[in-house]
Order: C-alpha cells, then sequence, then structure tokens
C-alpha cells in the first residue's frame, strides 16, 4: 500500500486566476479518499497534476515516497504507475472488454490472468468477448476501473465516475467500486461534487474551496464538526443559528444549545444538522414557529419553518410522514451538540 502525499500545490492559469493556492493533503495508504468542492474550485486541475498531465507551479506530489512533481521533478503520466477511471469510461471502442482490461498490463504473459482477474473483481466474468457499445453504462464504467487496476497502480485516480449514471445504478455501482478497492487495498482519490457520494464512499474526506482544502477528515467528522458555516452549508443541510457562547452552552432563538467542549465562545455562529432538530406539542415557553412548506422524500421530510427572532427560516428533516402543513405551529426541541463557529 502506498500514501499519497501533496504539499503547497500551487497552480495559476494567470495573474488573476489561481485556482491552487499551496494545497496540502495526504492519503494514507489502502484508503479511499474523496476530494469534494464546488465547480471551479480547482478539483480537476489537482486530478491533472496528480496524474502528470499538468505542470504545477510549486509544490510537490509524492506516491509512496517518490516524488512525481516537485521542484526541478516532472515524472511523465506514463511513468507515475496511476491508474485513471474518467467521468465516462473512455474505452477504446474497437478493442473487447478483455483487450481493454489487459491494454496497461505489461508483462504479456500474465495479461490472460489478470484480466480474467478484474473482470472477476468488478462483476463482469465472461464479459471478455463482448465490445464496448455492447453493455450498459454502468457496466462500461466497471471495465473502466479493471483496465485501471490491472497494471496494479500505485495510485487510482477516479474523475467523478458516476456522473453520467443514473440515480439508482450511481448507488450500487458506488458500492461496488469501494468494494473492489478495498478488495486489493488499493490507494484511490475520487474527485466529486456530490456531497452524498463522498460521505457515503469514501474513508477521508476533503473539502476544497478557495484552492485550499478547508477541511479533511472522516466522513462523521466533516459532517458533524464543519469548519465553518459555509462548509457546514455545502456538505449537506445546516441550520445556522446567530448564538452567544460560553461555559459549553450557546444561547439562540431557539433557546440554550449544547456546543462541544474545548469550542471558542462569545458572539457566533450555532451549526446544527435538521436532523437534530425535533417537532414538540407549541406551548407559550416554547420554543417554535410556523410551518411555510413541507417536502415528503419518502424515507424522510423536510419541514421549513419561520421562527421569531431569526431573519432566515429552519428546516427540520423528520422520518416519514408529518401530518403538517403551512400554516401550522409547531415546537422546537434541539437534541445533541452543536459546533459553534466564532464571528
Amino acid at each position: 500500500m502506498t500514501d499519497l502525499r501533496i504539499e503547497g500545490l500551487t497552480k495559476a492559469y494567470g495573474p488573476d486566476a489561481t485556482v491552487l493556492d499551496g494545497l496540502d493533503l495526504t492519503v494514507p495508504g489502502g484508503s479511499l479518499a474523496a476530494v469534494l468542492g464546488p465547480s471551479g474550485c480547482g478539483k480537476t486541475t489537482l486530478l491533472r497534476i496528480i496524474a502528470g498531465f499538468l505542470r504545477a507551479d510549486a509544490g510537490t506530489v509524492a506516491v509512496g515516497g517518490r516524488v512525481l512533481t516537485g521542484p526541478g521533478a516532472h515524472v511523465p503520466p506514463e511513468r507515475r504507475r496511476i491508474g485513471i477511471v474518467p467521468q465516462e469510461g473512455a474505452l477504446f471502442p474497437h478493442l473487447s472488454v478483455a483487450r481493454n482490461v489487459a491494454f496497461g498490463v505489461p508483462d504479456r504473459a500474465a495479461r490472460r490472468r489478470r484480466t480474467e482477474e478484474m473482470l472477476e473483481l468488478v462483476g463482469l466474468a465472461g464479459y471478455g468477448g463482448r465490445m464496448p457499445h455492447e453493455l450498459s453504462g454502468g457496466q462500461q464504467q466497471r471495465v473502466a476501473l479493471a483496465r485501471a487496476l490491472a497494471p496494479e497502480p500505485a495510485l487510482v485516480l477516479l474523475d467523478e465516475p458516476f456522473n453520467a449514471l443514473d440515480s439508482a445504478l450511481r448507488t450500487g455501482l458506488r458500492a461496488d467500486v469501494r468494494a473492489a478497492l478495498r478488495a486489493l487495498g488499493a490507494t484511490a482519490l475520487l474527485v466529486t461534487h456530490d456531497q452524498q457520494e463522498a460521505l457515503s464512499v469514501a474513508d477521508l474526506v476533503a473539502v476544497v474551496h478557495d484552492g485550499r482544502v478547508a477541511q479533511c477528515g472522516s466522513p462523521q467528522d466533516v459532517y458533524t464538526r464543519p469548519a465553518d458555516p459555509w462548509l457546514a452549508g455545502f456538505v449537506g443541510d445546516a441550520v445556522l443559528l446567530p448564538g452567544t457562547a460560553g461555559n459549553g452552552t450557546a444561547t439562540t432563538a431557539l433557546g440554550p444549545v449544547k456546543v462541544r467542549s474545548g469550542e471558542t465562545s462569545g458572539r457566533g455562529t450555532v451549526i446544527l444538522r435538521p436532523e437534530q432538530l425535533r417537532l414538540t406539542e407549541p406551548g407559550d415557553t416554547t420554543p417554535g414557529g410556523t410551518v411555510t412548506d413541507v417536502r415528503y422524500y419518502g424515507h424522510d421530510a423536510m419541514i421549513t419553518l419561520t421562527v421569531d427572532g431569526l431573519d432566515e427560516p429552519v428546516d427540520i428533516r423528520v422520518a416519514g410522514h408529518v401530518p403538517l402543513r403551512p400554516g401550522d405551529r409547531t415546537g422546537i426541541h434541539i437534541t445533541g451538540q452543536a459546533t459553534f463557529h466564532q464571528r
């Protein structure tokens, strides 16, 4: 297993177009890391520099201790031992599935064995004789993964590989890709703008903002302890409340809220997730609001309320159907701990 280490990576496309601004990121060997960020944040530029398709202005990229990009160093893409799974497979249309998978395997004697192993790993045993146009979109992506893994790369890069697939197919394929990578102990980097994808697939999530990694940690840490209000709103739905914190508690328009120990006191923003709010019976002393919208999703529903003393509406996520309609009054109870961000 090999680790990926990126330090001080910088890339600009002009004097006023800095895309990566001293980005640092470390991915332990055998881990699947997701690089998550909005369009234009530098995700694709980062991937292209790691792959060797683009030169960095400064900084280093090392895989397994081997410097691939750095001062005076630029290893060509074909010598980096990096496998790439592009957005739409990009299979060779004139080659069979087996020949696509075997394409990058240098040992001719091992090609057949390795091809069969990889096709079995991605659930396509027996498909070697088919042509790419005879496969579904999901099957083509499986072949692309098998092709990337066949040469036993030091690192696998996945460039939004599920983007062109429908929602139901994406969910199953994500799980299969994760299982295949884990079975081989491969180190992988997934570039995506899909928050749900990053949280559900990756061992490590790195959120990129303004050319740097704004926060990096386990999916649970990034979701439950966002570094700031922007990041909280980007990685899932967030409830942001003005508040004043001290002694482990913040005072808000929805009443006192426990904040995590060690966080700064004073005036700032209390960050909660919609599922931390509960609906209760309205009362004179109970914080509450008026329902303005109900959005039902089957497995859960999102209730939007206006609350006295707050300029912005509040969202509450509840399981299943809720017998509330716009105009109804309801109480609100907060559960768990909040993250506090000082102004």
